[in-house]
């Protein structure tokens, strides 16, 4: 009896040992945690390019002094302008460059007498950058090119006129991966409409394309 008793045990020992023993293999590894996405690339000192390509929107305020235009006493007054800008760059070094940029735009003046205005620049000059540095690259430029002026006018006939220009202003690319930014500008314009000095701003947003 002891005999049979001590073979029982035996036996139910082993179908618990082989039963927990099957269990403990059919548990499956825990799934490895999801990989996070990449962080976005910016470009480094070592593969900065050598081209810039960039366009946007650009808004653009011109006073005009008090002045006589065709033999009329014309009082002073603004024109308010919105158009496009586009610019091109050329680095020979990390942080400079040549820059070429061209500019229009559409608006109307702040008195009756101006039903219309529109202007068109053109220019070019050095552009500096602190490039490679991260998502931020603050840059300033300085241009000297041609402004020209067109007016449509209800009475008085102030019809065109071209001027030398100077442009300085700077502003920040921020940049959604290595090749590609979104733009925030500021400049100082001035102009000699009329052979007289105007002192005008603008200020503008854009893309911006390295290649």
């Amino acid at each position: 009896m002891r005999k049979l008793l001590l073979l029982c045990g035996v036996v139910l020992f082993s179908s618990v040992a082989a039963v927990a023993q099957s269990d403990i293999s059919t548990i499956s590894a825990p799934a490895p945690a999801a990989a996070l996405p990449a962080s976005p690339q910016f470009a480094q000192r070592a593969d900065l390019t050598d081209w810039q390509i960039s366009i946007g929107y650009q808004f653009s305020r011109f006073s005009m002094p008090s002045q006589t235009i065709n033999n009329n006493n014309v009082p002073a007054f603004s024109v308010n302008d919105n158009g496009l800008d586009a610019s091109f760059t050329r680095f020979f070094l990390s942080w400079g460059g040549l820059e070429a940029e061209a500019a229009a735009g559409f608006g109307s003046g702040s008195t009756p007498q101006i039903a219309s205005a529109t202007s068109f620049f053109v220019g070019g000059g050095p552009r500096f950058a602190y490039r490679g540095h991260g998502r931020f690259e603050p840059w300033f430029h300085v241009l000297v090119g041609l402004e020209h002026f067109r007016f449509t006018q209800t009475a008085i006939d102030y019809g065109s006129n071209n001027s030398l220009a100077f442009m300085g202003g700077g502003g920040v690319d921020m940049h959604l991966n290595a090749r590609t930014a979104l733009r925030l500008q500021a400049d100082y314009l001035e102009t000699s409409l009329f052979s007289r000095v105007q002192n005008n701003f603008q200020v503008g947003v854009g893309v911006v394309f390295n290649f």
